[in-house]
């Protein structure tokens, strides 16, 4: 296989030899490794170092009661899993939560059905709510939105949009949620 290499290039390069040929080789290549990977590393280094540094700076102002504090045992930490679930009486504020979602996003709930089952392993109540919406797509995708930040314990399990003619701005929309409520003890 013979090389085309242009006149100025063949030139230098019975100069240099076989050997000063791969020394430039080797040096773009290592220029190229240099500006495509640890350029890149070097800079997450530099926001990791910075990210510690703050929290240490968060550390020191809060005192030394943070790190002088034992760690939680297993069953605190559970304990205060299953704390951060509303409690089954609460179920009703937490229907009026989501309409008051829905309505701030400019749908208005009708009609829902409701199917709850206790999991006594989880020591939670799982309560599926099918909703049947009539909107914008924008508007239930706000609802959707703004019910994940409203209400981290409720889940979105399905979503099923439809639209009855090609041109219309509003659709049908099925809902299928899933609220999650602690067993009262």
């Amino acid at each position: 296989m013979t090389l085309h290499l242009p006149p100025f290039m063949r030139r230098r390069g019975m100069r240099l030899g076989w050997a000063g040929m791969c020394g430039i080789g080797a040096l773009a290549l290592g220029l190229a490794v240099q500006v495509a990977i640890l350029a890149p590393a070097h800079e997450r280094v530099d926001a990791a170092r910075a990210a510690v540094a703050s929290m240490q700076q968060r550390l020191a102002a809060g005192g030394t009661a943070a790190l002088a504090a034992r760690p939680l045992t297993l069953e605190e930490q559970l304990a205060q899993f299953y704390a951060a679930f509303p409690e089954e009486r609460d179920a009703a504020t937490v229907i009026a939560r989501i309409a008051l979602v829905a309505r701030g996003s400019g749908l208005v709930l009708e009609q829902a059905d409701y199917k709850a089952e206790r999991d006594k392993a989880l020591k939670l109540t799982r309560m599926q709510m099918n909703l049947p919406l009539h909107g914008s797509y924008s508007t239930i995708r706000q609802f959707l939105s703004g019910l994940r930040a409203e209400l981290p314990f409720v889940s979105v399990e399905q979503v099923q949009l439809e639209r009855q003619k090609v041109g219309d701005a509003a659709v049908d929309a099925r809902i299928r949620l899933v609220i999650y409520l602690g067993v009262e003890s």
